[in-house]
């Protein structure tokens, strides 16, 4: 049996990854039908390549944000930057780190997805890539939201129990 790591706490198959991506037999549309967008993602904030980590950490404290884009231009986004990552590297190093440019500590490993994706492709393409982050972006492909592969699963765990489907016929825990 095929199994993807969706997060540090779940694996799935790819056989009940396909069945949960189709609708439900009674006509009700799956939460991994539904658009992405449906979903509460984060505000989009972009940080220049040149922002050192000090600045990074002082935007994500007055922003009371978890991630932030990291873009060249308006049209290049290099990377996503995870304010919890930006602490664990003060937390573990030298007073030097608040000069290091924010490139040393963004994650490069992510999606850009359009916002008419559905959450059951977003799952399958991160399982596939090993992705942890996705950018959602309009059809102009400006970025309107960020959302974390874990906060995606949660969500859609929270949808699934909602519902009265018990999640654990779909994820096992790791």
């Amino acid at each position: 049996m095929l199994l993807y790591r969706l997060s540090e706490e779940f694996i799935i198959s790819q056989s009940l990854l396909e069945q949960i991506t189709r609708n439900d037999p009674s006509g009700t549309e799956s939460i991994l039908s539904k658009s992405i967008e449906s979903l509460r993602l984060e505000s989009v904030l972009s940080l220049a390549i040149n922002f050192t980590l000090k600045e990074a950490q002082e935007i994500f404290a007055s922003e009371s944000l978890r991630y932030a884009l990291v873009q060249d231009t308006p049209e290049i986004i290099l990377g996503v930057l995870r304010a919890d990552a930006v602490e664990e590297i003060f937390s573990k190093s030298s007073a030097d780190a608040k000069f290091a440019s924010i490139a040393n500590a963004m994650d490069r490993d992510i999606m850009i997805e359009p916002h008419s994706a559905t959450v059951g492709e977003i799952l399958n393409r991160a399982c596939v890539g090993k992705h942890h982050c996705c950018v959602v972006v309009d059809n102009s492909g400006n970025p309107i939201g960020i959302i974390s592969v874990r906060d995606l699963l949660a969500q859609t765990i929270k949808a699934f129990r909602s519902s009265g489907i018990e999640s654990r016929a779909f994820f096992e825990e790791a």
